[in-house]
């Protein structure tokens, strides 16, 4: 039936254009997703939520200074609206884009998977993002190292963590948080699922923690 995924510019700053949008989307048998910041009041929200089948929100680092100095923003919102949009049954990813020398330590990545695994559960996808400079952000671009470092520290918490905007054979594989299989292999926007037979396991039968049909985590 399709969808549409509300993103690119921050889709709350157009909180009512959404929320109509989602809402004949919805009627007519559409899925919504909104890609965002995550910025928002728990009462509009909650209007929203209803409308919205998913959502990727952005956490940029669990260190309140840094939501202050570099966001102009804080933090405790953005967990509050994570936490209210799984507990309205919407499925939830986390993005954090790592940026070398500012939110990049260990203690506070595995601070991040704590947070996710305790509040919103260990199958929440964790995506792990490179930083690159753009217009007055100057600080080096994130090395694979440390995209690859992050990405052991948040998979002792979390079942599915990936590595984006590099390429890494550790965080492009889905594997079965039961016997450890690969049951979907990514390289680019390539996608394939051989580890998948009828929306389970092929090697222990265990049913995948996928949503929207094939789609994988």
């Amino acid at each position: 039936s399709g969808g549409i995924a509300y993103t690119y510019n921050e889709p709350l700053v157009s909180w009512e254009f959404v929320h109509d949008c989602a809402r004949v989307a919805r009627h007519d048998g559409m899925w919504n997703v909104l890609v965002t910041n995550g910025y928002v009041e728990p009462e509009p929200a909650a209007e929203l939520l209803p409308l919205i089948d998913a959502l990727n929100i952005d956490i940029k680092s669990m260190d309140e200074d840094f939501y202050r100095t570099h966001c102009r923003g804080a933090l405790q919102p953005v967990l509050a609206f994570a936490r209210q949009a799984a507990g309205a049954g919407c499925h939830v990813e986390i993005t954090n884009l790592i940026i070398p020398g500012l939110n990049d330590g260990t203690a506070l990545v595995r601070q991040l998977a704590e947070w996710i695994a305790t509040h919103l559960g260990r199958a929440t996808p964790l995506h792990l993002s490179a930083y690159r400079p753009e217009y007055k952000a100057n600080q080096p671009a994130t090395p694979r190292a440390v995209l690859e470092r992050a990405w052991d520290v948040c998979r002792a918490q979390l079942d599915y963590v990936y590595v984006g905007n590099v390429l890494s054979e550790r965080g492009s594989v889905t594997r079965c948080p039961g016997c450890g299989a690969e049951l979907v292999k990514r390289s680019g926007y390539r996608t394939v699922a051989g580890g998948l037979e009828d929306g389970s396991c092929r090697q222990c039968g265990r049913k995948a923690d996928f949503v929207g049909g094939s789609s994988a985590p």
